[in-house]
């Protein structure tokens, strides 16, 4: 009498059944993944990412027990971005002189994203409201408005520099003063203001918090 061997396999009912799940959790995958990348071309996502940079540069002043922080400023094409600083006098020739953190580049916030806050001129003593200033932290870790002065390392830096070099962003002319909260602003596709929140830094864990009122 003929013995058959039982051979090992997956058989095609198996292989449509399991092609079919997998079409299944696709279709429920894509939309959560779409959604999840609009959310950080959104405000939410802009927050996230401001965060995320303040943390860093609050550790940056901790590890260099010296003042250092972000800076939020517009290129050439008036897209923003967040620059890493840290206080830098000997270099920069400054008293209040900080200068672009090396091996950290510049932080781009998404396009239909700005920001502007209230600045004093403190060289000329004029205040104001800018899409550029910064935010500073102390060696302690603690924010704090302190005067600065973004410039550059040397003649090859490829953050800030003297006006007419191909640069991002042109050095600072006068002292200015950092801030402890902006206007975090949604426009369209057009340049539309579509909603402007007031951010709030916490002064204890550089996070952007809620300011609550009696």
């Amino acid at each position: 009498m003929a013995k058959y061997k039982k051979q090992s396999g997956i058989s095609l009912t198996e292989i449509l059944v399991t092609i079919s799940i997998m079409a299944i959790l696709m279709a429920i995958a894509v939309p959560a993944a779409k959604s999840l990348m609009a959310s950080f071309e959104s405000g939410t996502g802009a927050r996230q990412l401001i965060n995320a940079a303040l943390s860093n540069a609050r550790a940056i002043a901790v590890r260099e027990q010296t003042y250092a922080g972000v800076r939020f400023q517009q290129d050439a094409t008036g897209n923003t971005y967040i620059v890493f600083i840290v206080h830098d006098p000997a270099v920069t020739g400054y008293a209040n002189g900080f200068l672009a953190v090396t091996g950290r580049k510049p932080m781009k916030l998404p396009e239909d994203v700005s920001v502007r806050a209230g600045v004093v001129d403190l060289t000329n003593n004029v205040t104001g409201t800018q899409e550029f200033f910064s935010v500073v932290f102390s060696g302690a870790g603690k924010l704090t408005v302190h005067p600065n002065r973004c410039s550059h390392s040397s003649a090859n830096d490829t953050i800030f520099n003297a006006p007419g070099n191909n640069v991002m962003f042109q050095e600072d002319t006068v002292d200015w003063s950092s801030v402890q909260s902006f206007d975090l602003i949604k426009k369209d596709k057009s340049g539309v203001v579509l909603e402007s929140t007031t951010e709030y830094i916490s002064p204890y864990t550089g996070e952007l918090v809620i300011q609550y009122r009696d």
